[in-house]
This record gives structure tokens, sequence and C-alpha cells, in this order.
């Protein structure tokens, strides 16, 4: 490793050092020098940076969908257990009579069953 350094020095304390160098004791000790100050560095300034990542969405549809999700009487079913379990029976009983179905879900009509199916996600149900 090799370290390079420059002093500046008067006349007077070149010839000292150099006595100091040969072994000699200086007869006057030379008068302090200031150290150097270092020059002023500005202090960082903060630079906006943007940390958002781009999200890549999907397109949107283009067309309206003209069809409509066919719901079996399983499917109804299996979306009612959980709120009869709830204890949900009066509000699922007042559904299926507006619904016209008093008899139970194999009576709600087939072209009905896909907005009785949005009804039971109003209620909570999972279909």
């Amino acid at each position: 490793m090799e370290i390079t350094m420059t002093l500046t020095v008067t006349p007077e304390q070149a010839a000292a050092i150099a006595g100091l160098l040969a072994g000699s004791k200086p007869l006057n000790p030379p008068a302090p020098v200031a150290a150097p100050q270092p020059a002023a560095v500005p202090a960082p300034t903060a630079v906006p940076v943007n940390t958002a990542v781009p999200v890549q969405q999907e397109p949107l549809p283009t067309g309206i969908p003209t069809q409509v999700r066919a719901y079996s009487v399983n499917d109804l079913a299996i979306a009612c257990r959980p709120l009869m379990e709830a204890g949900k029976q009066p509000e699922l009983q007042a559904l299926l009579a507006e619904f016209g179905a008093p008899a139970g879900l194999a009576s709600v009509p087939e072209n009905r069953r896909a907005e009785f199916a949005g009804r039971l996600r109003q209620m909570g149900g999972q279909i």
C-alpha cells in the first residue's frame, strides 16, 4: 500500500524537519502549523425517486356478456346450506316465496335461478 501526502511548510520548518530526520534535536521547536480545513462538502439533497411498480392491467371486456350462467338446483342447495346453518331459514323461505317457489328449490323457475343465486349472494351465500 502506498500513501502520498503533500505538505506546505515554511523554509524554517523544512530545516527543522531535515534536522529531525538527520537525528539532531531542533534548537527552537517549529511553531505548530494549522491543519488545512477540508473543503465544505454540500449536504446531499433528496432527489425524488419514483418507486411505484407499474401494474399491468387486464384489458376490459369489449362487449356485454349475453349469456347468464345456468345454476342447477344442486348449486342452489349447496349455497343455501351454510345460510340455513346460520339460522337464516325464515329469510330463505321468504326468498323462495318471492320467487314463486314455496315448495322448495326445485320449484324455482329455471329462467330465474341466476337471479335467485344473486339474492343468495346478497344474503351471504357462496355461489
